[in-house]
């Protein structure tokens, strides 16, 4: 199993709902609130960490994006007893550290965050939501990139949701 496969579409999931609950204008309490969740499971939804299927859609409901849970659930059912084994899990893995080099220095994983600060300042002072965007994508098709700061910019979400993962 790919883990920055999962990792990218776990951390995709959380930054969906994350913008929608910034273009409603609600804050994480009062999301919480209406979900019925607690504050840690929603950071862990948005960051794209561990959360289970109830938090999200608990938080999917609150949202008022049920249409988005059609996508998820199954039309044929399987017998588990008819799958075949695979390997465990590996839990707890996000996309952006498996795909981040070891050798990178503080110097650089503060590059990182202060790109990721700029968009999301860039965000709050525009009202247009920017995301940060690997040059070389991560999971690219025919090549695959790193988590570092010379592969990141920032553009807006609309540019980056066009485009796709061909480099």
């Amino acid at each position: 199993m790919n883990e920055c496969f999962i990792s990218q579409y776990t951390a995709k999931i959380g930054e969906d709902v994350r913008n929608l609950r910034l273009l409603k204008g609600f804050s994480r309490q009062t999301l919480c609130e209406l979900a019925r969740i607690s504050m840690n499971a929603l950071r862990h939804l948005e960051c794209g960490g561990q959360a289970n299927v109830e938090t999200l859609v608990r938080v999917i409901y609150a949202l008022d994006k049920i249409s988005w849970l059609s996508s998820l659930s199954p039309q044929i059912s399987i017998n588990p007893l008819d799958m075949p084994g695979g390997k465990p899990r590996i839990r707890g893995r996000k996309l952006k550290k498996n795909c981040q080099p070891k050798w990178l220095t503080k110097k650089d994983l503060t590059k990182i965050k202060n790109i990721y600060k700029k968009a999301s300042n860039k965000t709050k002072k525009t009202g247009i939501i920017y995301v940060v965007d690997h040059i070389v994508p991560i999971l690219g098709k025919n090549v695959s990139g790193l988590h570092v700061s010379w592969n990141l910019r920032i553009i807006t979400k609309v540019e980056n949701d066009k485009k796709s993962n061909i480099f």
